[in-house]
């Protein structure tokens, strides 16, 4: 993931690590990673629409192993943005960066449709 971020031309922001985390607490937890990454010409009018919105910015994906080892990968749809935030006048932003996560996670993981996340 962290690859096509950076071949996108996408801002990676940090991952983290929560296993790692987990760890050196001296607990257990499947691997469980989130990754912030943005670009701050689509991220930047949402927050001029409603600049609420950048306690949900940068955009972030996560990505968790099950106990049969399967990987999921998961995100925020934008539109959850526009609802929790009252947002006006930034469709187009939304819409853009909607297209963008979906193509992230559908070249990501080899998907051919986006599959609905809870």
């Amino acid at each position: 993931m962290v690859n096509l971020i950076n071949q996108k031309g996408l801002l990676l922001v940090t991952r983290i690590d929560h296993q790692q985390n987990a760890q050196d607490a001296g607990l257990t937890l499947n691997p469980t990673e989130v990754i912030l990454f943005g670009n701050p010409t689509l991220g930047t009018p949402i927050m001029q629409c409603a600049q609420a919105a950048a306690i949900d910015l940068p955009q972030k994906m996560l990505v968790t192993e099950d106990d049969q080892g399967r990987v999921w990968l998961s995100y925020n749809d934008p539109s959850y943005l526009r609802d929790r935030h009252s947002i006006i006048g930034c469709d187009q932003e939304l819409a853009t960066i909607s297209t963008a996560l979906q193509g992230l996670a559908l070249e990501s993981t080899g998907a051919t449709d986006k599959q609905p996340s809870a």
